[in-house]
């Protein structure tokens, strides 16, 4: 385990395999290691090199308890701080869910360094908006409460986790001005993931079409993409890297 400094916070993240960088960022409640349990890394690491990062809030990575660093701008630093730590003028970057966020992110302030974006089981145009209509979510409790069911996995992440540090990503995902237009703006290859059954599903397909990126539908719900169906999202993005590297 590697750490950078961001902004003051230090931000932990191993690399695995050789060859061209990959970034890798996880979604809320998760670490690096989500990457490695779900096949990702075993598929991957022979081939690049892997750059898997814990966000600011999870993981080893640093909990500082001030909102505004928690901001969209201030994540794609952290992703840069990384790079910057490596002496890696570009990489590849994907990121699933709060990790896709952030890719947004990268593309809107740091889009210089990419070399193809991938973003998973993220709505570029209306966030999060779906998910909370669907699951009637009211506040920080209720997707604590709803998100503890949905797998062990994200049960543990919250139990170890910093419940303020969490809150304060969860709220930081509402950022999602100029998103869209940050990814379009880079020119770089562009992969969008979604599960069928995840309630953006539509809205990330059309949005895919109209920006002219490629898209690829997986089967299952949003956690189920990288849990027990993980195998499909593992193989879109291995196909979409062999073919932009």
């Amino acid at each position: 385990m590697a750490f950078a400094t961001s902004n003051g916070s230090k931000i932990a993240f191993e690399t695995l395999g050789t060859g061209p960088t990959v970034v890798m960022q996880h979604g809320l409640f998760g670490n690096w290691h989500s990457w490695q349990d779900r096949g990702f890394v075993s598929a991957l690491q022979a081939d690049y090199q892997l750059v898997l990062i814990d966000s600011l809030g999870h993981g080893e990575s640093d909990c500082p308890h001030e909102r505004a660093r928690y901001g969209l701008e201030s994540r794609a630093g952290d992703i840069a701080a990384v790079l910057d730590d490596l002496g890696v003028e570009r990489a590849h970057y994907v990121g699933y869910s709060m990790g896709g966020w952030m890719g947004t992110g990268v593309a809107r302030y740091h889009g210089d360094r990419l070399s193809s974006l991938a973003i998973g089981g993220w709505d570029l145009k209306n966030g999060a908006a779906a998910a909370i209509a669907q699951m009637q979510i009211d506040n920080f409790a209720d997707i604590i409460g709803a998100a503890s069911d949905m797998s062990e996995e994200i049960a543990a992440g919250i139990r170890d986790g910093d419940r303020v540090a969490l809150e304060a990503c969860w709220d930081a995902l509402g950022e999602i001005k100029g998103a869209v237009e940050g990814v379009v703006a880079t020119g770089v290859p562009t992969l969008v993931w979604c599960v069928r059954d995840d309630p953006c599903f539509e809205a990330v397909a059309e949005l895919a079409n109209e920006i002219d990126v490629r898209f690829r539908a997986v089967d299952g719900d949003h956690v189920g993409a990288m849990t027990d169906l993980s195998r499909q999202s593992v193989e879109s993005v291995q196909a979409f890297l062999a073919a932009v590297r």
